[in-house]
């Protein structure tokens, strides 16, 4: 699906959802908190234990008993790169700083709300499914009881959305690949970081993962790629001219 914006003066009037996309958000969301409470109640209660758990447990007591205490303070600022007021800081920031070099919506629209949706998603499935955390000293407190999905983590992979917007605007593979490699290091320290603190167990940082990836995916479904994406270039279809990365102005679709 393939949008396109205004490129003059009232871009902002240009508003790029209309309501079958919020009944699109509307269903996703409940899907999504339907499947991910099943599967949290399935495996962490109703048949518990099991062989997940077993090996959550087993996993959670090592990394107790190898603790480092250097190591303890290196990753202690790990799992705050997903933190909410980081997180919001700097999701606010490129969001504003996308609105100006674009003059649209589209882009700001995709971290909002890919953002939103997993932090929706992710306190609904958590209070629904009622995992406790890891039962052993943790390295770090949460106003959140609950273990599943890991939302620290959930929050890290949507910074993903920096990365589509990069592969929306270059066919840099240079910027490409520094864009993926930059959010697969995030989401890995903040992971490693919150199992290692006993926060979570591993199998909580999985589901995380997943619903962080599923809010990135119904954000693009939703909005869809802009018409001069650079991804839509490369696909042979010559509607709009190729996106580069660069100052305000120097982008516009083809309209």
């Amino acid at each position: 699906m393939h949008r396109r914006e205004r490129s003059d003066t009232s871009w902002w009037r240009d508003w790029p959802l209309d309501r079958d996309d919020g009944a699109t958000l509307a269903v996703a969301f409940v899907t999504v908190v339907v499947v991910g409470s099943l599967v949290g109640r399935m495996l962490y209660d109703w048949f518990a234990p099991n062989g997940l758990t077993d090996l959550d447990e087993r996993i959670a007591t090592w990394l107790l008993e190898n603790r480092d205490q250097d190591l303890n303070g290196s990753l202690e600022w790990g799992g705050r790169l997903s933190d909410t007021v980081p997180k919001a800081v700097v999701s606010l920031l490129v969001a504003a700083a996308s609105m100006v070099a674009w003059r649209r919506w589209r882009e700001a629209l995709l971290i909002g709300i890919s953002l939103v949706f997993e932090a929706a998603s992710f306190i609904t499935i958590t209070t629904i499914a009622q995992r406790p955390r890891p039962d052993l000293p943790a390295l770090e407190t949460s106003p959140v009881a609950t273990s599943f999905p890991s939302g620290h983590i959930a929050a890290a992979t949507v910074y993903g959305a920096f990365a589509i917007i990069v592969f929306w605007h270059t066919r840099s593979r240079r910027a490409r690949t520094l864009a993926v490699v930059a959010t697969v290091a995030v989401v890995t320290v903040v992971a490693v970081s919150r199992v290692y603190e006993a926060a979570h167990f591993p199998s909580d940082a999985v589901g995380g993962v997943i619903l962080g990836l599923v809010s990135l995916a119904v954000a693009v479904r939703v909005l869809g790629e802009p018409a001069d994406a650079a991804t839509r270039i490369e696909a042979g279809d010559d509607e709009g001219p190729p996106a580069q990365i660069g100052p305000p102005g120097s982008l516009r679709s083809a309209s």
